[in-house]
């Protein structure tokens, strides 16, 4: 979806969209953002010994609503029949190919711009270099990511279900119990690892598709069963391999 918005040649893009719809027969899965927090979710709920929906039954599904949300429909305040009623109308909605190829070429829609996330990734790199030690390196990457990203986030849900941080966040933790600790949390974990790959590579810069793919990588690798996509990147991710221990199959073109 991100790649079909950057062609400027409409009959190209119609033809591609029409494809990309054809093929995936609608099924979508939410976008990282959403994706890491049902991770949390579910992990707190599990710690509570409350039932929890996968990951793969949450996060993937037919329709629209799956592209640019959390794959929820739109809430209502109908009750009973009508309710049902309501949401099986939203649901042949959102789920016809139509709907979808609409999202899919929708000129109005925001464009995602990377270019400061791109511009941060490379100052967080030039950083790290200066540490000799490629192992001390990927700890102090991991750690900022960790500090930046996923704390506020586990705090924020911990809040939500009356849960004190504390059961989860422990200070002085050794680096292996870390990470094993990060493995319950596959996509978040892949990410890391994705964007320490890159780091690993001399002379090699972030550029902008880099973020959409790792962010759809980060996904795809942990919860579905193949992952497809171009040469270099699935040869870069085959590489990452056995620091991930998570993969399960490849198919790769």
């Amino acid at each position: 979806m991100v790649e079909l918005k950057k062609i400027s040649n409409r009959n190209r893009r119609d033809k591609l969209a029409r494809f990309m719809a054809d093929v995936s027969k609608g099924y979508c899965f939410i976008p990282y953002n959403y994706t890491i927090n049902l991770e949390i979710i579910n992990f707190i709920k599990n710690y509570l010994q409350i039932p929890f929906r996968s990951i793969q039954e949450s996060a993937i599904g037919i329709g629209a609503h799956y592209l640019i949300h959390d794959g929820t429909l739109p809430k209502t305040s109908l009750k009973g029949e009508e309710k049902k009623k309501y949401e099986t109308k939203i649901k042949e909605v959102f789920s016809a190919q139509d709907t979808i190829l609409k999202v899919l070429l929708d000129d109005h829609s925001p464009k995602d711009n990377y270019e400061p996330v791109v511009k941060e990734m490379e100052r967080i790199s030039n950083i790290n270099w200066k540490y000799k030690d490629k192992t001390y390196r990927g700890k102090i990457r991991m750690y900022k990511y960790l500090i930046e990203t996923f704390f506020p986030r586990i705090v924020h849900w911990c809040k939500e279900f009356n849960v004190d941080p504390k059961e989860f966040i422990i200070k002085n933790i050794k680096n292996e119990e870390l990470i094993d600790f990060l493995k319950k949390f596959p996509l978040l974990y892949t990410n890391i690892c994705l964007h320490n790959g890159i780091e690993k590579i001399p002379n090699r810069p972030y550029i902008i598709n880099d973020i959409p793919d790792i962010a759809s990588f980060s996904f795809a690798i942990p919860y579905c069963d193949f992952v497809v996509g171009e040469r270099n990147y699935i040869c870069f991710i085959i590489q990452n391999y056995i620091q991930l221990k998570i993969v399960q199959n490849y198919w790769w073109i």
